[in-house]
């Protein structure tokens, strides 16, 4: 069995997937949806069908990226960024980001110096890196190419020294203010969608970036021309439980955001618990994981452990070692 299901596997959550979709279309003023609800329930195997959902259910196409927060140790927001980044489909270049982080990684820092008349808002007016690579040529034999100019080096190339932590420092800055111009440009046009996992389990130092940065002064900017104009943010995580969930979601976690209740209301989707599944749900479920037609007490039992918090990966486990024939 996968350590992780297929997002295809998910049966229901029709309500939670139809709101979803809604938000991404872009036709009301909501841009964030908050999920929460008890561990267990199905919330990160929802957030991959939601980006699924993206790539290949949504017309038109959504470009997404799902973070899982808790794999996230590093506080800067440079980290967050760069992920974002990665996950993105190639359709979505953030050149700014890229053209500048290469010059970090190569630590070319006269892009960075203060005085420098290069504009990272413009990738036009970065220079060119400069790349030395041996190429291998069909005969086995090399042949040196020089003066090979790249966006993006991936070839051996002889470094500048080190930065020292002031010049990473400022060159991680500006790759971060680089990747929000890119944000807000790419989403002028092109539907974007971030997918938060795990929020209370999330670097305390990076959450309060997220959200005293990213979403009070990006994606909810006080002035609505400066945010993203089709960018769908998505929040999903345990709810707030002194006991076992300090950090927690909140219903008025992200009411501050807002001039009023009434922005909040409009602009903040909110699902506090996942729908339950119903009989033909389950019953559609086992035998898509390879259950002859089940009985009624079968698909009872399965309904019991999902109220009881069982996993759904746990679900099928017991489907593998116990009901299948």
């Amino acid at each position: 069995m996968a350590d992780v299901l297929d997002p295809r596997d998910l049966i229901d959550r029709k309500a939670e997937r139809e709101l979803f979709g809604e938000l991404v279309s872009f036709t009301s003023s909501a841009r964030m949806l908050t999920i929460g609800d008890t561990g267990g329930r199905g919330k990160s195997a929802l957030l991959r069908r939601l980006k699924y959902n993206c790539q290949y259910e949504i017309k038109p196409q959504v470009s997404a990226c799902l973070i899982d927060l808790s794999d996230l140790h590093d506080a800067f927001a440079f980290s967050l960024v760069s992920t974002m980044v990665d996950q993105f489909s190639v359709s979505t270049p953030f050149a700014r980001f890229k053209q500048l982080d290469e010059a970090r990684r190569l630590k070319d820092f006269s892009v960075f110096a203060q005085g420098a008349k290069t504009d990272y808002r413009d990738p036009r007016s970065l220079p060119q890196i400069q790349a030395t690579a041996t190429v291998a040529e069909s005969t086995g034999e090399g042949s040196t190419v020089a003066g090979i100019h790249a966006n993006y080096a991936t070839f051996n190339v002889a470094q500048s020294p080190e930065f020292t932590d002031e010049q990473e420092q400022l060159a991680r800055q500006r790759c971060v203010e680089a990747f929000l111009e890119d944000l807000r440009v790419i989403s002028a046009t092109q539907p974007l969608a971030i997918i938060f996992d795990a929020w209370e389990r999330c670097n305390l130092p990076l959450r309060a970036w997220i959200r005293d940065e990213f979403f009070a002064k990006q994606c909810f900017n006080p002035d609505p021309n400066l945010r993203p104009d089709k960018l769908a943010i998505v929040v999903a995580g345990r709810p707030h439980n002194p006991a076992d969930a300090p950090f927690g979601l909140r219903q008025d976690d992200f009411r501050p955001l807002f001039k009023d209740d009434q922005e909040h209301v409009n602009i903040v989707l909110s699902i506090r618990s996942l729908s339950e599944w119903g009989y033909d749900h389950v019953r559609e479920f086992m035998i898509l994981n390879g259950c002859r037609e089940p009985d009624e007490d079968a698909i009872r039992f399965i309904q019991s452990k999902l109220k009881a918090n069982w996993s759904l990966e746990k679900i099928l486990q017991f489907i593998d070692d116990y009901l299948l024939e």
